[in-house]
Parts: C-alpha cells; structure tokens; sequence
C-alpha cells in the first residue's frame, strides 16, 4: 500500500479495473505511446506493470484503450438527420478522449479489420495500424465543428 497519493496512479489503476487497456504516454507531449507498446494491442497491462512504470518514470500520463464493443460505438453524432458515423471491429481498441478536431484514436492488430459506417456514405474498410480519428469545422462567418 502506498503512503503518497498520486491521481494519475489511481485514476489508470481505476481504468484498468474497468476493463480499459492502460498504455504510458509518452513524455514529447505527443499523446504517442511510450516506448515499446504493440504487445498491449492484445495484453493488458496488471497493476504491477502500470506501478512498475510509475515508479520507472515512464507514467506521466497514459491512454486508455477500450475494446469496440460487438455493437460497435458512436464516433460522430449526427446534428440532425440520421448521419452518424459508427466504428466495429472486433479485437480493435478505440481510446475516445476528444481534444479539439481529434476525436479518438482507433487501434486495429495485425490481422484484424475495422469498420467505419455512415448511413448515406456507406462503409470504409479499416487495415491494421493506429489511426487519429478527427473531425472537421467550417467557416461560415465563424469557424465551427462540423456535426456531419
């Protein structure tokens, strides 16, 4: 049991607890993961291991990958009318914090395939790899975010 408190320490350990895979961040500022990470597209980190990099020096700050769920998950809800657009893809890990224009960030293994759908576009097929899923704005007297 630890005697120093450290939010960062317990808010991953909480994440992991609740099925989420943590990866360390790393320290550039980049939100890229740090050092060695693509084993963690298929283990999740244990409380050991996300300890060992807080203590290593490698736990600034980290990304909190889910699994897509079978049903998929909303990345950009429509404004109005039925133009969302959805993400499915099983054993691929979508981290859904949003910053700006940056949305998420979409991980699909070796092996494996992803879906994008929107109801009037159709489908984009998805490859292995690591994606930023970002939105759009448009400048209509003012910038703006696009909502589809």
């Amino acid at each position: 049991m630890r005697d120093d408190p450290n939010p960062t320490l317990d808010a991953a350990r909480a994440w992991a607890a609740a099925g989420a895979s943590i990866v360390p961040v790393a320290t550039d500022g980049s939100k890229r993961p740090a050092g060695q990470w693509k084993h963690w597209q298929t283990q999740r980190a244990d409380t050991a291991q996300i300890d060992a990099w807080l203590t290593g020096g490698w736990l600034h700050g980290w990304l909190c990958n889910e699994p897509l769920p079978r049903e998929g998950v909303v990345v950009m809800q429509a404004e109005r009318g039925g133009h969302t657009h959805n993400l499915h893809g099983e054993d691929c890990l979508y981290d859904p914090i949003e910053t700006g224009l940056h949305i998420g960030t979409l991980t699909v293994p070796e092996g494996r395939e992803a879906l994008l759908t929107h109801q009037e576009h159709g489908a984009l097929l998805i490859g292995a790899g690591t994606y930023r899923v970002g939105g759009q704005r448009e400048y209509a007297g003012e910038w703006r975010r696009v909502a589809d």
